[in-house]
């Protein structure tokens, strides 16, 4: 009977236990410090880019608004489901950056985004937050823990030996009674989302870099071409004033101009070919490749006649609203408000009482198989942690927390309003750039026609020397403003593409 009543007072303790631990429950619904909502950008953003044509998104109604919740949902943090890898949802479908005519360039985009270690460095980072969001979900729930030990005890006593056994578990529960620690996994949360934009980010700049340095390479490639044509054409010219030198038509100060432009044409030649291996260079590095890996990706096919820059694709429509939407700075400022909004809400809940829930069972026992004989004990209960002073560093935690918040606002509104600026920019020079390339065309036609008649009054012994020395070099300065042009027209258009946050 003993034993039954022992039992009976056990499964009492128990079941307050239990009922005290669900009486605290209710307990957990205060939260102190502000809910977080979205910060409304300044009403002097305008409704479309100027400049930016039909192109502008802005036409097609609510596009802007249709894709704010996917975006967001893409980085919602969500330590259950995981959180996607920003460049893998980026990449699904139709990405505007795919869509390059040029077969090598859309190569070296794939292949960056699987190999780029700054990119999988981004990634890490954000499994970092994620786990930080698990932890912080932790801080919720009650702890458990088990506990044991054998004990071997010789006293001065000859012969006598003593043991024991010992068995315990215990759990505790601090209860969130205003909020602290949802306050913190709540920032934890849009710390992870910030991580996802942070990736996004990368994402977006490595695809600008590869592009550009795609573009850099084609353009170093070209204007060597142009130079070893020019060196050619020199080669030629220098034929004809020996001609006319050995026919008694002209003086040798001709002959001596001529080769002179030969060897200036010729000393152009290796450091055009160490620009078209730097860029080449810059590639590999980009894609984490060694020097030369990627040597016969990125040659020329045919030296004398290279590819061209990269002609770009028309850049993506977007309008201010959906830019603010879809750029990963802005949105990644918005994640870091979010999280010091949370944060204010944690530090104001450390300045109130606190509320723990203990229980611990231990058995206690003579030898490794008496434990039905064990000494059993239970205990339980609750305690409170009031801060009565701790010196004004709980308050000046929450100023701190306020005034964080305060200038992760002024960083959101600047994140806002330079990727405006940003976007207005890019699209003002892409079309200045755009306007140029028709004069640049015609000044490399007329050259070219102005060359041949400088040639043929040479050579008929009405015009002067210097005459087709100037065509050939005003010749070479609009070939290869020409290739320059082209490769501007790729890297303004890549530039406005980031500025948009084009995926």
């Amino acid at each position: 009977m003993k034993t039954t009543g022992k039992k009976k007072s056990e499964r009492r303790s128990i079941s307050r236990v239990a009922a005290s631990a669900a009486l605290a429950l209710p307990l957990c619904g205060c939260l102190l410090g502000p809910d977080w909502s979205e910060p409304t950008p300044p009403t002097s953003i305008p409704e479309r880019f100027r400049g930016a044509g039909s192109n502008d998104a802005a036409e097609s109604g609510g596009a802007a608004e249709a894709r704010i919740p996917a975006d967001e949902a893409l980085f919602q943090a969500d330590a259950e489901s995981g959180t996607p890898a920003p460049h893998d949802a980026a990449t699904a479908g139709e990405s505007w950056w795919m869509r390059w005519d040029d077969p090598v360039l859309r190569r070296l985009l794939a292949k960056g985004c699987a190999t780029n270690l700054t990119l999988a460095q981004a990634a890490e980072r954000t499994i970092q937050a994620r786990e930080a969001v698990e932890a912080a979900r932790a801080a919720l729930l009650p702890t458990l823990g088990a506990s044991g030990a054998a004990t071997r005890t010789r006293s001065f006593d000859p012969g006598r030996t003593d043991k024991s056994w010992r068995a315990g578990a215990d759990a505790a529960w601090e209860i969130d009674l205003f909020g602290g620690a949802r306050r913190t996994a709540e920032a934890a949360a849009a710390e992870l989302e910030g991580a996802g934009w942070s990736e996004r980010d990368a994402l977006l700049s490595l695809r600008a870099e590869i592009v550009s340095a795609y573009a850099t390479l084609r353009l170093a490639q070209t204007s060597l071409a142009i130079a070893r044509d020019n060196l050619a054409a020199e080669r030629d010219n220098a034929e004809i004033a020996r001609a006319k030198g050995r026919s008694g038509f002209t003086s040798g100060s001709d002959v001596a101009a001529a080769e002179a432009a030969i060897a200036t044409a010729e000393a152009g030649i290796p450091s055009r070919e160490a620009a078209a291996d730097s860029a080449a260079r810059a590639l590999e590095l980009l894609l984490a490749r060694a020097p030369d890996e990627l040597e016969e990706l990125l040659a020329a096919p045919d030296p004398a006649a290279p590819p061209p820059p990269p002609v770009a694709p028309e850049p993506p429509g977007a309008a201010p609203p959906q830019v603010l939407a879809q750029r990963p700075d802005v949105r990644r400022a918005a994640a870091a408000l979010h999280a010091a909004t949370a944060r204010i809400g944690a530090a104001k809940a450390a300045r109130w009482p606190s509320i723990d829930l203990a229980a611990g069972l231990t058995l206690s026992a003579q030898g490794a198989t008496s434990w039905s004989d064990a000494v059993k004990s239970l205990a339980f209960g609750p305690s409170l942690n009031v801060p009565v002073f701790r010196g004004g560093a709980l308050a000046a935690a929450e100023r701190h927390a306020d005034s964080v918040a305060r200038e992760a606002l002024l960083a959101w509104h600047e994140a806002v309003l330079s990727a405006i600026h940003e976007a207005q920019v890019a699209w003002t020079q892409l079309n200045a750039e755009r306007a140029r390339g028709p004069a640049l065309e015609r000044a490399v036609a007329r050259d070219e026609e102005a060359l041949e008649a400088a040639r043929e009054r040479y050579r008929a012994g009405s015009g002067d020397w210097t005459d087709v020395l100037v065509r050939q070099t005003a010749l070479l300065a609009a070939r290869l403003s020409l290739a320059q042009h082209r490769a501007d027209l790729a890297t303004l258009t890549v530039a406005l593409a980031k500025a948009l946050g084009a995926e």
